[in-house]
């Protein structure tokens, strides 16, 4: 019989075709759609993986049998897997109290509905992270501090304050931890601004720091991490969130190479403020870049003055819609004439721009 066959056999049938088979995880998928329990049991002895065990054994209704499912699992990990899904919570209890690994004892743990039954079980563990794992189920914030009080590793602290519904609380517990990367973990969960710049204060980290001050709703916040930032590859990320053209233009006067200037100034949305980087941007190639993508075909002429590469002035000219203006450019640059904007305005208004990008 091939697999298919066996699928949409009966129990006996699919029992009896698991004898002849070795992959394991084959093995397995048959076990899962057998319909009776007990011959699901029967199905699980023939299984040698516990990690194929516990996925046939997760998927028995009956909690007595799933607990003889459990007997036959060796790993504690994968007997708590299976565990975590009974329906009575005395009996998830029962097989937290014969296993000796506190994880194992915490997966089971987080999964129960009791917070008085969770706290009880905490008392008993000692490792942190452990605790931790059931301190972040609980529905108090209360209790979920009162924990953390008692925890010395800063990562299981930052675990538990992750989940607070405060952010004031959040922040208090930040300001307790050593690592930046607990601190992290907690800031990287805050909902204001105001808490979110609070935390970055307390971070060294400039690779954390990117990643919450992304997550500012405020142009003028992020503004602000961006000028306390060095590293221009952080710089990029943060001011790639900006909103407002005015905003990318103070980040671009922050930004060091011409190039990772050049991600920001693509994100520019107003023709003057593109116009007027070119002005800033050395590079002709770059400077051709930002002119073909200026929407105004004046503007492009503009543009194509301030390019001494006659190769990359066509290139502008190719790009410019009206049929007529770019005829009459492409003519005027093979003959080797000077392109002047035929709107008698070589120079842009800046538009909302800061510090170098004022009109001059």
């Amino acid at each position: 019989m091939d697999i298919k066959e066996i699928l949409n056999s009966n129990d006996d049938t699919k029992l009896n075709a698991m004898d002849e088979l070795e992959d394991d995880i084959i093995k397995s998928k048959i076990a899962k759609t057998i319909v009776d329990d007990e011959k699901k049991l029967k199905a699980i002895n023939k299984i040698e993986s516990d990690g194929r065990k516990d996925v046939v054994a997760r998927t028995i209704e009956d909690d007595d049998i799933k607990i003889k499912a459990i007997g036959m699992i060796k790993s504690e990990g994968y007997k708590a897997y299976t565990a975590s899904t009974l329906k009575n919570e005395e009996k998830k209890i029962e097989i937290i109290s014969i296993l000796k690994e506190d994880r194992a004892k915490a997966m089971i743990a987080s999964t129960l509905s009791s917070d008085e039954k969770k706290v009880e079980i905490i008392s008993t563990l000692k490792e942190d992270r452990a605790k931790a794992m059931i301190a972040s189920t609980l529905s108090s914030d209360e209790e979920k501090v009162k924990i953390i009080s008692t925890l010395k590793n800063d990562e299981a602290k930052a675990m538990i304050a992750s989940t607070l519904s405060s952010d004031e609380e959040k922040v208090k517990i930040i300001c307790t931890l050593k690592d930046d990367y607990s601190k992290f973990i907690i800031a990287k969960t805050l909902q204001s601004d105001e808490k979110k710049i609070e935390a970055i204060r307390m971070i060294r980290d400039e690779e954390y720091i990117t990643v919450i001050a992304v997550t500012l709703q405020s142009d003028d916040k992020k503004i602000v991490i961006i000028r306390k930032i060095k590293e221009d590859g952080n710089k990029i990320k943060v001011a790639f969130k900006l909103k407002e053209d005015d905003k990318r233009l103070e980040a671009i006067e922050m930004i060091d190479e011409e190039e990772n200037k050049m991600a920001i100034v693509d994100q520019l949305e107003l023709d003057d403020n593109k116009l007027a980087m070119i002005d800033i941007i050395k590079n002709d190639w770059w400077k051709t870049q930002i002119a073909c993508s200026i929407e105004s075909d004046d503007k492009k002429i503009a543009a194509i003055a301030k390019i001494t590469n006659r190769a990359y002035k066509k290139t502008i000219a190719e790009s410019i819609k009206s049929d007529a203006k770019r005829k009459k450019i492409i003519y005027d640059l093979e003959k080797g004439e000077d392109i002047t904007n035929e709107e008698g305005s070589l120079e842009p208004e800046i538009v909302e721009g800061k510090g170098f990008l004022e009109e001059r």
